[in-house]
């Protein structure tokens, strides 16, 4: 299987997915995950493409190091409960596309960003005033980490 999309409430995370080595793309949305279930994402070796829409109900995402290490596209959307991204050293190692749309909590960029140096598209919508504010090339405070990326979308 390469592309698998789960839309709907689970319970908890399905385990056999994180046995899909050749999975390169999956999408989950309205699953409302707990905290700890997307750390059977992590070693997906060939995983490309992850979406996650209104599928997580945690505060933070963390990708710690060696994490996903094909991933080229990640999309964050309708994360109600996120407050934090934090993005560890040699993470995300080959990450070109980021999107991140309501995410009412998160205040700012996630933390790491500017060590994805592949990154090439940001893109940001419906995001708190906070959030916008801070990456502004005229004084932003999270400018500086986001300045290496060659698009930046806002709306």
């Amino acid at each position: 299987m390469r592309k698998l999309s789960l839309v709907g409430l689970l319970n908890k995370f399905p385990l056999w997915i994180s046995e899909l080595s050749n999975l390169q793309g999956l999408v989950l949305s309205l699953s409302k995950l707990a905290d700890d279930s997307l750390k059977y994402l992590e070693d997906l070796p060939n995983l490309m493409d992850l979406r996650l829409f209104d599928s997580y109900d945690g505060e933070k995402l963390h990708f710690g190091k060696g994490c996903l290490p094909k991933l080229k596209e990640l999309w964050l959307g309708d994360l109600k409960g996120l407050n934090l991204v934090k993005i560890d050293t040699e993470a995300l190692p080959l990450l070109k596309v980021l999107d991140i749309y309501y995410c009412p909590l998160l205040k700012e960029v996630p933390a790491g960003i500017q060590l994805v140096r592949n990154l090439k598209r940001l893109a940001v919508s419906n995001m708190p005033r906070e959030f916008l504010a801070r990456m502004q090339a005229n004084g932003g405070l999270d400018y500086p980490k986001i300045q290496h990326v060659p698009i930046v979308h806002i709306k």
